[in-house]
């Protein structure tokens, strides 16, 4: 598969489970038995950006995502970026933070997951901590474990210091090499 392969990083429909992973039940049955033997299950989401021909995007391209690109002076562009910021007067919401919520609330109350790794987050501290704070609600007494990818190399992110994250994975761990 190697890099011809999108492993996963450009979604294009948030409520389906993608099909190598088989099916929804079979899914199910695999967390129910992850949690019998007291092993944790921590999906990897993608919320900053879609596949060129997602539904969202083909549907009414300006509604959920920033016209240009988020960061102009990123380098990397991975596809069309949702748009957190962008409020419908008329819906009386921000349509891409209610998809997003919806989409977290789905997963973690459809099949009990315990941990959200959101994929190369940038300047989205608000709904990350929206999206941290629904699934704590929705897993209820249940411990919760939300990791970010953050692109800008800071632990601002990180709760100690008022981020919404649990802990941080950054692109200087590519170049970790092992020790004798």
């Amino acid at each position: 598969m190697g890099m011809n392969h999108d492993w996963g990083y450009l979604p294009r429909d948030f409520l389906a489970l993608k099909v190598t992973y088989d099916s929804s039940a079979d899914f199910k049955q695999l967390v129910d038995e992850c949690h019998q033997r007291k092993i944790r299950i921590i999906i990897d989401a993608v919320f900053n950006h879609t596949v060129t021909d997602c539904p969202l995007a083909m549907i009414d391209h300006d509604y959920w995502y920033y016209k240009g690109k988020y960061n102009p002076d990123d380098p990397c562009y991975w596809g069309p970026e949702l748009n957190y910021e962008y409020y419908d007067e008329q819906q009386n919401l921000k349509p891409a933070w209610k998809f997003a919520t919806d989409v977290v609330r789905y997963w973690i109350s459809e099949f009990y997951l315990d941990g959200i790794r959101f994929n190369a987050e940038m300047d989205n501290y608000d709904i990350l901590r929206e999206l941290d704070n629904l699934a704590r609600s929705v897993r209820g007494s249940q411990p919760f474990y939300t990791a970010v990818e953050y692109v800008p190399e800071t632990t601002a992110i990180l709760k100690p210091n008022g981020g919404p994250a649990d802990v941080c994975w950054s692109a200087s761990f590519h170049s970790v090499k092992s020790h004798p």
